[in-house]
Protein backbone atom coordinates (compact mmCIF):
# COMPACT_ATOMS: atom_id res chain seq x y z
CA UNK A 1 0.00 0.00 0.00
CA UNK A 2 1.39 3.48 -0.97
CA UNK A 3 2.90 5.32 2.37
CA UNK A 4 0.60 8.32 1.33
CA UNK A 5 -2.50 6.31 1.90
CA UNK A 6 -1.26 4.79 4.77
CA UNK A 7 -1.03 8.47 6.64
CA UNK A 8 -4.45 9.06 5.47
CA UNK A 9 -5.58 5.78 6.80
CA UNK A 10 -3.71 6.64 10.06
CA UNK A 11 -5.43 10.32 10.20
CA UNK A 12 -8.94 8.63 9.34
CA UNK A 13 -8.62 6.24 12.49
CA UNK A 14 -7.34 8.59 15.24
CA UNK A 15 -10.06 11.48 14.16
CA UNK A 16 -12.72 8.63 14.23
CA UNK A 17 -11.77 7.53 17.70
CA UNK A 18 -11.55 11.36 18.67
CA UNK A 19 -15.36 11.52 17.83
CA UNK A 20 -16.23 8.69 19.05
CA UNK A 21 -14.88 9.75 22.66
CA UNK A 22 -16.79 13.02 22.20
CA UNK A 23 -19.76 11.28 21.43
CA UNK A 24 -19.50 9.10 23.83
CA UNK A 25 -22.20 9.71 27.16
CA UNK A 26 -20.49 10.13 30.66
CA UNK A 27 -21.35 6.23 32.75
CA UNK A 28 -23.86 6.05 35.55
CA UNK A 29 -26.06 3.93 37.04
CA UNK A 30 -29.78 3.23 35.25
CA UNK A 31 -32.75 1.59 36.85
CA UNK A 32 -35.86 1.19 35.54
CA UNK A 33 -37.66 2.94 32.27
CA UNK A 34 -33.33 3.87 31.77
CA UNK A 35 -34.12 6.74 34.19
CA UNK A 36 -30.81 7.66 35.67
CA UNK A 37 -30.47 7.39 39.43
CA UNK A 38 -28.93 10.77 40.74
CA UNK A 39 -25.59 10.59 42.55
CA UNK A 40 -25.88 6.73 42.66
CA UNK A 41 -22.14 6.43 43.65
CA UNK A 42 -22.42 8.48 46.50
CA UNK A 43 -25.47 6.25 47.97
CA UNK A 44 -24.66 3.57 50.41
CA UNK A 45 -27.32 1.25 51.97
CA UNK A 46 -26.84 -1.17 54.49
CA UNK A 47 -28.56 -3.78 56.14
CA UNK A 48 -28.18 -3.35 60.25
CA UNK A 49 -30.33 -6.45 61.62
CA UNK A 50 -33.00 -8.01 61.59
CA UNK A 51 -35.28 -8.57 64.57
CA UNK A 52 -36.05 -11.52 65.76
CA UNK A 53 -33.05 -13.54 64.25
CA UNK A 54 -34.56 -16.53 62.83
CA UNK A 55 -32.84 -19.97 62.03
CA UNK A 56 -33.23 -19.90 58.17
CA UNK A 57 -34.59 -17.05 57.56
CA UNK A 58 -31.59 -14.69 55.84
CA UNK A 59 -31.46 -10.86 54.42
CA UNK A 60 -28.90 -9.19 51.94
CA UNK A 61 -29.04 -6.07 50.18
CA UNK A 62 -27.26 -4.46 47.27
CA UNK A 63 -24.97 -1.53 48.43
CA UNK A 64 -26.79 1.16 45.47
CA UNK A 65 -30.21 0.29 47.09
CA UNK A 66 -31.29 -1.68 44.05
CA UNK A 67 -32.58 -4.76 45.51
CA UNK A 68 -33.33 -6.40 48.65
CA UNK A 69 -33.25 -10.34 48.66
CA UNK A 70 -34.89 -12.05 51.72
CA UNK A 71 -34.59 -16.74 52.09
CA UNK A 72 -36.82 -18.47 53.71
CA UNK A 73 -35.75 -22.61 54.53
CA UNK A 74 -38.08 -22.99 57.57
CA UNK A 75 -41.12 -24.75 55.79
CA UNK A 76 -43.25 -22.15 57.23
CA UNK A 77 -44.73 -19.26 55.10
CA UNK A 78 -42.85 -15.99 55.06
CA UNK A 79 -44.66 -13.14 54.03
CA UNK A 80 -43.54 -9.63 53.17
CA UNK A 81 -45.58 -6.64 53.33
CA UNK A 82 -45.49 -3.89 51.19
CA UNK A 83 -45.92 -0.26 51.69
CA UNK A 84 -49.41 -0.03 52.68
CA UNK A 85 -48.67 -3.15 54.60
CA UNK A 86 -50.74 -5.53 52.46
CA UNK A 87 -48.72 -8.96 51.76
CA UNK A 88 -46.69 -8.60 49.06
CA UNK A 89 -44.42 -11.10 48.38
CA UNK A 90 -44.38 -14.81 49.72
CA UNK A 91 -41.91 -17.67 50.30
CA UNK A 92 -42.83 -21.24 51.29
CA UNK A 93 -42.41 -24.93 51.17
CA UNK A 94 -44.15 -24.40 47.66
CA UNK A 95 -41.69 -21.61 46.55
CA UNK A 96 -42.49 -17.93 46.17
CA UNK A 97 -44.97 -15.82 45.41
CA UNK A 98 -46.44 -12.46 44.51
CA UNK A 99 -50.13 -10.92 45.77
CA UNK A 100 -51.49 -9.98 42.38
CA UNK A 101 -53.62 -7.36 44.12
CA UNK A 102 -50.75 -5.58 45.87
CA UNK A 103 -50.23 -2.08 45.14
CA UNK A 104 -46.46 -2.27 45.90
CA UNK A 105 -46.23 -4.87 43.21
CA UNK A 106 -46.84 -1.97 40.54
CA UNK A 107 -44.80 0.62 42.13
CA UNK A 108 -41.82 -1.54 42.30
CA UNK A 109 -42.24 -1.86 38.35
CA UNK A 110 -40.11 1.41 38.69
CA UNK A 111 -37.11 2.87 40.36
CA UNK A 112 -39.14 6.05 41.28
CA UNK A 113 -42.37 4.82 42.20
CA UNK A 114 -44.65 7.77 43.09
CA UNK A 115 -45.77 6.34 46.31
CA UNK A 116 -48.35 9.22 46.45
CA UNK A 117 -50.69 7.04 44.52
CA UNK A 118 -50.52 3.98 46.92
CA UNK A 119 -53.65 2.14 47.29
CA UNK A 120 -54.79 0.26 50.63
CA UNK A 121 -54.53 -2.84 49.31
CA UNK A 122 -57.39 -4.39 50.86
CA UNK A 123 -58.27 -7.13 49.06
CA UNK A 124 -57.80 -10.92 49.95
CA UNK A 125 -54.20 -11.63 48.66
CA UNK A 126 -53.93 -13.61 45.45
CA UNK A 127 -51.26 -15.41 45.19
CA UNK A 128 -49.11 -16.16 41.97
CA UNK A 129 -46.38 -18.79 42.16
CA UNK A 130 -43.07 -17.18 40.28
CA UNK A 131 -40.59 -19.79 41.16
CA UNK A 132 -40.16 -22.86 43.29
CA UNK A 133 -37.03 -21.36 44.94
CA UNK A 134 -36.70 -20.37 48.59
CA UNK A 135 -35.36 -16.97 48.20
CA UNK A 136 -36.70 -13.72 46.10
CA UNK A 137 -35.14 -10.70 45.19
CA UNK A 138 -36.86 -7.30 44.45
CA UNK A 139 -36.66 -3.62 44.03
CA UNK A 140 -38.01 -1.67 47.35
CA UNK A 141 -38.45 1.81 47.29
CA UNK A 142 -37.78 2.07 50.93
CA UNK A 143 -33.81 1.09 50.98
CA UNK A 144 -32.99 4.07 48.64
CA UNK A 145 -33.27 7.40 47.89
CA UNK A 146 -36.17 8.79 46.05
CA UNK A 147 -35.75 12.13 45.61
CA UNK A 148 -34.56 13.74 42.03
CA UNK A 149 -32.74 16.32 44.30
CA UNK A 150 -29.95 15.88 46.46
CA UNK A 151 -31.31 15.63 50.35
CA UNK A 152 -31.19 19.31 52.45
CA UNK A 153 -28.20 18.14 53.87
CA UNK A 154 -25.74 16.87 51.44
CA UNK A 155 -26.73 19.37 48.94
CA UNK A 156 -25.13 22.18 51.86
CA UNK A 157 -22.46 19.73 52.28
CA UNK A 158 -21.74 17.20 49.47
CA UNK A 159 -18.07 16.55 50.61
CA UNK A 160 -19.18 15.73 54.13
CA UNK A 161 -20.81 11.91 54.80
CA UNK A 162 -24.22 12.16 56.00
CA UNK A 163 -26.55 9.23 57.27
CA UNK A 164 -29.64 10.00 55.19
CA UNK A 165 -32.13 8.02 56.97
CA UNK A 166 -33.00 4.49 58.65
CA UNK A 167 -35.69 2.20 56.83
CA UNK A 168 -37.55 -0.73 57.92
CA UNK A 169 -39.23 -3.76 55.81
CA UNK A 170 -41.81 -5.61 57.80
CA UNK A 171 -42.59 -9.57 57.11
CA UNK A 172 -44.44 -11.91 59.18
CA UNK A 173 -43.38 -15.94 59.69
CA UNK A 174 -46.45 -17.47 60.51
CA UNK A 175 -47.65 -15.56 63.27
CA UNK A 176 -44.18 -13.96 64.22
CA UNK A 177 -43.82 -10.45 63.19
CA UNK A 178 -40.58 -9.88 61.75
CA UNK A 179 -38.79 -6.72 60.78
CA UNK A 180 -35.40 -5.94 58.22
CA UNK A 181 -33.68 -2.78 59.14
CA UNK A 182 -31.21 -0.74 57.67
CA UNK A 183 -29.37 2.88 56.64
CA UNK A 184 -28.91 5.25 53.77
CA UNK A 185 -25.80 6.95 54.08
CA UNK A 186 -24.52 9.45 51.83
CA UNK A 187 -20.49 9.10 51.09
CA UNK A 188 -18.59 12.54 50.38
CA UNK A 189 -18.06 13.58 46.71
CA UNK A 190 -14.15 13.88 46.38
CA UNK A 191 -12.60 16.29 43.73
CA UNK A 192 -11.90 15.41 40.44
CA UNK A 193 -11.10 15.77 37.16
CA UNK A 194 -13.41 17.09 34.99
CA UNK A 195 -14.93 15.52 31.65
CA UNK A 196 -13.64 18.33 29.54
CA UNK A 197 -9.36 18.38 30.96
CA UNK A 198 -9.51 14.56 30.02
CA UNK A 199 -11.04 15.07 26.48
CA UNK A 200 -8.82 17.90 26.14
CA UNK A 201 -5.56 15.06 27.68
CA UNK A 202 -6.71 12.44 25.10
CA UNK A 203 -7.14 14.51 21.95
CA UNK A 204 -3.66 16.32 22.60
CA UNK A 205 -1.76 13.14 22.82
CA UNK A 206 -3.78 12.22 20.05
CA UNK A 207 -3.03 14.98 17.59
CA UNK A 208 0.91 14.61 19.21
CA UNK A 209 0.65 11.02 17.98
CA UNK A 210 -0.22 12.12 14.52
CA UNK A 211 2.02 14.75 14.29
CA UNK A 212 5.18 12.08 15.06
CA UNK A 213 3.79 9.79 12.84
CA UNK A 214 3.49 11.67 9.90
CA UNK A 215 6.78 13.09 10.65
CA UNK A 216 7.91 9.45 10.66
CA UNK A 217 6.43 9.26 7.49
CA UNK A 218 8.26 12.27 5.66
CA UNK A 219 11.55 10.74 7.00
CA UNK A 220 11.28 7.42 5.91
CA UNK A 221 10.74 8.79 2.17
CA UNK A 222 13.24 10.93 1.74
CA UNK A 223 15.77 8.20 3.02
CA UNK A 224 13.92 5.75 0.61
CA UNK A 225 15.01 7.76 -2.73
CA UNK A 226 14.78 5.14 -6.01
CA UNK A 227 18.43 4.35 -7.41
CA UNK A 228 17.39 5.41 -10.96
CA UNK A 229 16.57 8.75 -9.24
CA UNK A 230 19.87 9.01 -7.00
CA UNK A 231 21.95 7.95 -10.22
CA UNK A 232 20.58 11.41 -11.99
CA UNK A 233 21.65 13.35 -9.28
CA UNK A 234 25.13 12.21 -10.85
CA UNK A 235 24.65 12.06 -14.34
CA UNK A 236 26.02 14.85 -16.73
CA UNK A 237 22.97 17.17 -17.76
CA UNK A 238 23.17 16.27 -21.30
CA UNK A 239 22.83 11.80 -20.53
CA UNK A 240 19.76 13.33 -18.16
CA UNK A 241 17.89 14.88 -20.92
CA UNK A 242 19.14 12.11 -23.56
CA UNK A 243 21.62 13.77 -25.54
CA UNK A 244 25.32 13.78 -26.48
CA UNK A 245 27.24 16.35 -24.96
CA UNK A 246 28.63 19.00 -27.78
CA UNK A 247 32.14 18.45 -28.86
CA UNK A 248 33.68 22.15 -29.47
CA UNK A 249 34.00 23.39 -33.21
CA UNK A 250 37.72 23.17 -34.54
Amino acid sequence: MPRFRLSRLLILLIVSAVLGLLSAPAASAHGANGRPIPDAAHYLTTLTGMSPAIAGVTAAVDPRGEWLEVANTTGKALIVLGYAREPYLKIDAAGTAENSYSPTLALNQSLFGDLSQLGEGTLPPSWHYTGTGHSVRWHDHRIHWMGVDRPPAVKSAPGTAHLVGNWSVHMALASTPVTITGTLNWLPMKPHISRIVVYLLIVGTLLFSVFIGLFALVVLRSRNVPDDLASLDSAPWDDRIGRSPTRPRT
